[in-house]
């Protein structure tokens, strides 16, 4: 009996421990996901040490807030997937406003591609206001009230779609990829990782403070990535936005055109036809020629006793041996023919006799003829100019030019010049969302004027 209740008192106490064990469990996990609820900033607060312009964001583990009113618009424009609710969110409108002036860059160069720039907009919707902050967001470092330092865990398969999306965009102002300009260096060496790395560096001189990205696909210390749904650059938003254009995305191109077949080579006995034909037609050719020749020659021969019989014939009139030299037989244009030889032959040899006589005077003469004929070359003036080229000087258009060179300065052509420094200890202002890399790229417009 009392191994029994032993035995009992001992099965008693075991499922006893494992039900407090179970809730221990239940309630650890209940708090954590309680406590995955909160944000990890909201608002705005000092002004960031390292990127002056730039503010931090101001420490608060609190629930989301409603979003203000003013705020709806912006809202929309920016994350729609929010706009939902009482838009409860741990951002402010101050919080959106930077974002939208720090987006306007990326949204010159990646808009092209809807699903590029939507899945973008996504990474920085949650990383700035998502009411689940603390699912995916550790603040590591403070200073007073203000966040300055985030680590951010994002999905590895998020990651690579949103680079897949964008990798091919290009950016025809500079006609290379947007992601040379985004990426801090040239779009072959840009990978998924290094991409977002660059943007949430500090060293790119527009994020004021480091955001640490930890890529998985898997939780990491109880933190769950960001793994939210994207689209790739052949797809279609919601909202109705088509998908990528070739020029964007290579793979919206589809295969490329399978060239026909080449018919089989025409031949005549193993032999190229067109050599065949072309070696018949010359060789029939030939024989019909040389039997030409063969048969004039041999009725020639049969009617023309001597090629000289005219000549040495004394009854044909135009013979050498005609008893009447001064009998002519010929035609009219035979004999205005041999008058204008006779005209000819005069007029040069009486020129050719005054030159030997007088040759300073035709030298002289030469001279003067030459000197008048190419006097004009002193009135005779070169223009390089395309302006005079292309327009007359009474010409609406040049009149126009004129009128506005003479009210604000000489016009001048824009042109493009891609400026890079080895300098590493200086800070350096990038124009385009993500700041410069080290050498570092930039894009300077300047005036050059119109040759």
């Amino acid at each position: 009996m009392s191994m029994i209740s032993e035995r009992g008192m001992g099965s008693t106490t075991g499922r006893l421990s494992f039900t407090v064990l179970f809730f221990v469990v239940l309630l650890s996990g209940y708090h954590r996901w309680v406590e995955a609820q909160h944000c990890v900033w909201y608002g705005q607060c000092g002004e960031s040490e390292k990127v002056p312009g730039k503010k931090y964001n101001c420490n608060y583990t609190g629930p989301p807030v409603p979003l203000k009113t003013e705020g709806y618009e912006l809202l929309t424009e920016l994350c729609p997937g929010y706009n939902y609710g009482d838009r409860s969110l741990c951002c402010d409108v101050d919080q959106l406003n930077t974002l939208k002036e720090s987006l306007q860059l990326p949204l010159q160069f990646l808009s092209r591609c809807p699903s590029c720039f939507y899945n973008l907009m996504n990474l920085f919707c949650e990383l700035t206001c998502s009411p689940h902050q603390s699912q995916f967001m550790n603040a590591t470092e403070f200073k007073g009230e203000n966040v300055t330092e985030v680590q951010y865990y994002i999905g590895q398969t998020f990651t690579n779609a949103m680079y897949n999306a964008c990798q091919d965009v290009q950016a025809p102002s500079t006609n290379v990829k947007a992601l040379s300009l985004l990426c801090g260096k040239d779009a072959q060496d840009c990978n998924a990782t290094n991409w977002i790395q660059y943007m949430f560096s500090i060293d790119n001189g527009q994020t004021p403070f480091p955001i640490v990205p930890i890529f998985s696909d898997v939780g990491v210390h109880g933190y769950t990535p960001m793994n939210n749904k994207t689209y790739a650059c052949t797809e279609g938003l919601e909202d109705g936005s088509g998908p990528c254009s070739c020029q964007d995305c290579t793979a919206a191109c589809g295969p490329k055109p399978v060239p026909p077949p080449l018919p089989p080579p025409w031949t005549i006995l193993g032999m190229d036809a067109m050599s065949v034909i072309m070696w018949l037609s010359y060789m029939a050719f030939l024989l019909i020629f040389v039997g030409a020749l063969v048969v004039a020659w041999c009725c020639r021969s049969r009617t023309i006793t001597s090629e000289y019989g005219p000549i040495l014939d004394s009854n044909n009139p135009l013979s050498l041996n005609s008893d009447v030299p001064n009998q002519e037989n010929g035609s009219c244009y035979e004999t205005l023919g041999e008058r204008f030889k006779n005209l000819l032959r005069t007029f040069f040899s009486s020129w050719g006799s005054f030159c030997i006589r007088h040759p300073s005077v035709v030298l002289l003469g030469s001279l003067i003829l030459v000197t008048a004929c190419s006097g004009g070359l002193i009135f005779m003036r070169i223009t390089t100019d395309p302006v005079e080229l292309w327009s007359s000087p009474e010409s609406q258009a040049r009149q126009e030019k004129n009128y506005f060179d003479e009210r604000f300065g000489p016009f001048f052509r824009t042109t493009q010049l891609i400026i890079t420094t080895p300098i590493n200890d200086t800070f350096i202002y990038s124009p385009y969302f993500g700041g410069s890399d080290v050498p570092f790229k930039a894009i300077l417009f300047k005036d050059i004027l119109h040759q």
